[in-house]
């Protein structure tokens, strides 16, 4: 990922779990740049690319979650996981169980 000013390359920085063929928005809050990857949430600094923190998202198995794009707002960075667990979190088996996470942009 890389930040251009004036033409040329500000900061880039490496992408690790990035999934291919498939465009990733990104979200901007708080000076913040937060993307998704397989079953990763990340935020770098907007100015430098360096980064702030990385949420891994497992599914009951323990393998990596389908995620949306980020999306932020009022400094909160939102993400939608697709978990197929088998039962939600009450023991409800009907359908797939997806899950909102939250995080401090």
């Amino acid at each position: 990922m890389s930040a251009i000013a004036a033409g040329n390359a500000a900061w880039t920085v490496p992408v690790p779990h990035w999934a291919s063929g498939g465009n990733r928005p990104l979200a901007l809050a708080d000076g913040a740049l937060t993307f998704t990857t397989n079953g990763r949430v990340s935020s770098v600094d907007a100015a430098s690319g360096a980064p702030r923190w990385t949420a891994a998202v497992k599914d009951f198995a323990g393998e990596d979650v389908p995620l949306s794009n980020a999306a932020a707002a009022a400094r909160v960075v939102c993400v939608l996981a697709k978990d197929e667990a088998p039962a939600d979190d009450t023991g409800n088996k009907h359908g797939p169980v997806d899950h909102l996470y939250a995080f401090p942009a």
